[in-house]
């Protein structure tokens, strides 16, 4: 009991800390590849609210299910407290991480109707050899050489356009909402409201919400 959540059964964060420095002595030692995930529940405040807290620990008790039916045996999973819940992928290389993760956030549906309803963009840099690079590999040098404004621009306009484009996925399944994690340079960028209002007038979106949301921009545009 000293090392499990008691809701959930996985490991707590105390067994996790341990499980996390074995996994690093070994790569340090055996030169082994491995990745660290960290998750949590959007928003899930209002809902812990809104429907009360045995309604709250069901939704963290399923939700811990399906992410042990997402990984593999060797992984390690904890709940660390809260909404948040932890993995430690053992022999994983980047390609292999990212894998596991769009896996996990395939987790992403509208409960009455099964269908998906929200998507998260995901920023890549295409390399020389046409490999994805990752934005903790680029987002820091962009920074340092005044590039990060332009990237935020880029990013928004981009998905705005996408939003219009693609109205209807392959599945006929409506684009209502896009999360978009922006730089914190986007809190002071003048330009950034008016580029956002400008592209949903010219995409015939006018009826969109561009809402600031924690420590990142997140723009949320819903229907």
């Amino acid at each position: 009991m000293a090392e499990h959540d008691p809701l959930t059964n996985l490991f707590n964060r105390r067994r996790f800390r341990d499980e996390l420095k074995h996994q690093v002595a070994l790569s340090k030692r055996y030169g082994n590849k491995g990745a660290l995930l960290f998750l949590d529940l959007d928003n899930f405040k209002y809902y812990n609210d809104t429907y009360g807290h045995l309604k709250g620990d069901k939704l963290r008790l399923e939700l811990s299910g399906i992410l042990r039916k997402g990984l593999r045996g060797t992984d390690i999973l904890a709940r660390l407290g809260g909404d948040e819940f932890a993995i430690i992928l053992p022999y994983a290389d980047k390609d292999k991480a990212l894998s596991i993760s769009s896996h996990l956030l395939e987790p992403v549906v509208e409960v009455k109707n099964n269908i998906l309803h929200s998507y998260e963009v995901l920023l890549r840099m295409i390399g020389e050899a046409g490999e994805h690079i990752l934005p903790n590999e680029f987002l820091a040098t962009a920074e340092r050489f005044g590039h990060i404004r332009a990237i935020d621009r880029w990013v928004v306009s981009k998905s705005i356009r996408l939003m219009a484009e693609y109205e209807l996925d392959k599945k006929g399944n409506c684009l209502g909402c896009l999360g978009i994690n922006l730089s914190g340079k986007a809190f002071t960028d003048p330009e950034l409201t008016h580029i956002i209002k400008d592209e949903l007038s010219a995409k015939g979106m006018v009826n969109k919400k561009a809402v600031p949301f924690s420590e990142d921009l997140f723009v949320k545009m819903e229907r």
